[in-house]
């Protein structure tokens, strides 16, 4: 397993109560999160592979192990549901910042509602998932982001890369997806 939980708590400036969840192989990072919703507690969960993962509209999202980013946020908030309807801009604004400001990567564009692409080709996908949890709305954020990639498995049905294709490094998955946990928690604190 490359993702270490030690060292996520490490770089990430969590609360020490906020659960991380991590798996070598899950279904999928958002559907764990949905489960949880009746604990009523904030949580990351983080997996080096899924088997299920999911995009939007019922698409898969192709999760390959130990390349890549599959990372959920739950998060609770006292807005109704029907006024979060920008969740995904959001969320694929902190992702192009923090890819942009602190990794340093070339301009990222921002497709509506949940892509995040360079050259038009896909990077990244967000796929938002709400529930009413007693007075208040649960939001499981999921992220996949692609690291690094370079060949998949299973055919994409769609152009595709990588910030291992973008620049030409390897990167260090604790550290990306600490920062990313970092930036999700400026913008959505627990």
């Amino acid at each position: 397993m490359q993702l270490q939980l030690e060292t996520l708590r490490t770089l990430t400036k969590a609360p020490a109560t906020l659960p991380i969840y991590l798996f070598t192989t899950l279904d999928s990072t958002n559907n764990f999160l949905l489960n949880k919703i009746p604990q009523g507690q904030a949580a990351f969960c983080l997996a080096e592979e899924q088997t299920q993962g999911r995009g939007q509209h019922g698409k898969t999202w192709i999760s390959p192990p130990g390349q890549n980013i599959y990372l959920s946020y739950l998060y609770y908030c006292r807005e109704p549901l029907h006024q979060l309807q920008d969740i995904s801009i959001k969320t694929g604004e902190v992702l192009r910042r923090y890819l942009t400001e602190e990794l340093s990567l070339p301009a990222l564009t921002l497709k509506w509602p949940n892509d995040l692409l360079y050259e038009q080709k896909k990077l990244a996908g967000i796929l938002v998932e709400t529930q009413t949890y007693q007075d208040l709305s649960a939001l499981v954020i999921g992220i996949g982001l692609n690291v690094n990639m370079q060949t998949t498995p299973q055919a994409i049905n769609q152009a595709w890369t990588s910030l291992a294709k973008i620049t030409k490094k390897n990167y260090d998955l604790n550290m990306i997806a600490g920062g990313l946990m970092n930036n999700l928690l400026k913008v959505f604190p627990p």
